[in-house]
């Protein structure tokens, strides 16, 4: 009975795992004081987007990796409200600049960029909006492994506020995932 308990469990096991395969995935893991961290992912939850408040605005940031550039994706506005509050607790928000600086903190070195596109609208970052949107801001290369974005302040209804700065870190994720991802 012990014997054929173990077939069952071996091949119950043996079943389970066969459609899955080792894998590793590489991510910036991102912190920011008094922010939240959110796992996203689609077969494999890594913590990758911060989530916090500047004032009243909501945003979000992550690093995105692509093909020819590794920019980092700042959300600013209504796309992360509740479904059950559809009006936005800010009447207008805008940069006091548009110069955002990245420091590697391995080697602590600044590295100043110009390349700070607004994904969802013509009008520059300094320009008071009440519309949310995305930038993206694209990080010299080669990207450190350990950096920190350093935004100018934010002025949200007439009020100006610090953003803070986000930190973020390489890391490699090692486990199983499902085969069909």
């Amino acid at each position: 009975m012990k014997r054929l308990s173990a077939i069952f469990v071996t091949w119950l096991a043996g079943g389970l795992l066969a459609g899955c395969v080792p894998n590793a995935a590489s991510y910036y893991a991102p912190s920011v004081a008094d922010g939240q961290v959110v796992t996203s992912g689609h077969c494999v939850p890594l913590p990758t987007d911060a989530v916090f408040q500047v004032g009243t605005l909501p945003a979000r940031a992550r690093v995105m990796e692509g093909y020819r550039s590794t920019y980092i994706a700042v959300r600013l506005g209504s796309d992360l409200m509740t479904t059950s509050d559809p009006k936005p607790s800010w009447r207008t928000f805008h940069f006091t600049r548009d110069r955002f600086l990245v420091r590697d903190l391995a080697r602590n070195v600044d590295m100043t960029f110009d390349k700070v596109m607004n994904r969802d609208r013509s009008l520059p970052v300094t320009a008071p909006t009440i519309a949310p949107y995305w930038l993206e801001i694209h990080l010299p290369k080669p990207v450190p492994a350990s950096f920190e974005l350093i935004s100018p302040s934010i002025v949200v209804d007439g009020q100006e506020y610090p953003f803070p700065p986000i930190k973020f870190e390489r890391k490699l994720w090692v486990g199983i995932s499902p085969f069909n991802c």
